[in-house]
């Protein structure tokens, strides 16, 4: 077993977690926080209690822009708030991970951080030129703060479900808990509900099998640790 210090993973749903656990025999913690920034800086802030040494923000995103389809992989060089706030990917850590990963033709473009989902396509559209970003997620900017306020190496890993014309179906809020584990019967309620959503869930569920089998794919490969001590934690401007 290995006697180096781990690297904290942090997924905001269950099935991304699943689809990573491999990392684990490389020396990964991989844990879900659930859904959006409060309970992914929380669940950062206790890897790092916990004895990690470097933060790693994985799972789904939604693309922004034209040129990301499922299963895309992103492994972004900085992540952007919707307020500006851009946060560094450690810079030699960010290069050997692209490399490793390159069987996966990994994306370094940068990645959005929302507080909220970002829903119609419009508003994907909007954001993506604005901010200059191809994917948007609820949790690596908050993962990422904490990073650089631990002074502590970052990595963003996200695969998008779904493209920036696809708008999600509303009956999907009913479909994950606060923890991101989903809920059969809160998808089925949804769906009776707003029965005519169906066609997109199929469509949805297709792109997300997408994902997460770029996700498992990429548990297979070699992940390289960071450096030490950090070369680029991170900053804010």
């Amino acid at each position: 077993m290995s006697t180096l210090p781990p690297i904290g993973l942090i997924t905001g749903l269950s099935m991304e977690r699943r689809a990573l656990k491999r990392l684990r025999g490389q020396g990964v913690v991989v844990t879900c926080s659930g859904i959006g920034p409060r309970r992914a800086r929380a669940a950062a802030e206790r890897l790092l209690a916990e004895g990690a040494t470097a933060l790693i923000s994985a799972g789904t995103a939604g693309g922004l822009t034209d040129t990301t389809a499922p299963g895309h992989l992103m492994v972004p060089a900085a992540v952007v708030s919707t307020e500006g706030v851009r946060l560094d990917a450690d810079a030699e850590w960010h290069a050997a991970v692209l490399d490793a990963l390159a069987p996966l033709d990994p994306d370094p473009g940068r990645l959005l951080g929302s507080d909220l989902p970002i829903l119609t396509e419009a508003e994907k559209r909007r954001l993506g030129r604005e901010m200059d970003c191809l994917a948007v997620d609820m949790e690596s900017h908050a993962v990422g703060a904490v990073a650089a306020q631990a002074g502590v190496p970052f990595l963003a890993l996200r695969v998008v479900t779904d493209t920036v014309d696809r708008q999600l179906p509303a009956a999907l809020g009913q479909a994950f808990t606060r923890q991101g584990e989903l809920r059969p019967g809160g998808l089925l309620l949804g769906l009776a509900r707003r029965p005519w959503e169906l066609g997109q869930m199929g469509r949805l569920k297709k792109d997300a099998d997408a994902a997460m089998a770029t996700l498992r794919h990429l548990a297979r490969l070699p992940l390289p640790r960071p450096a030490a001590p950090p070369t680029d934690p991170g900053r804010a401007g």
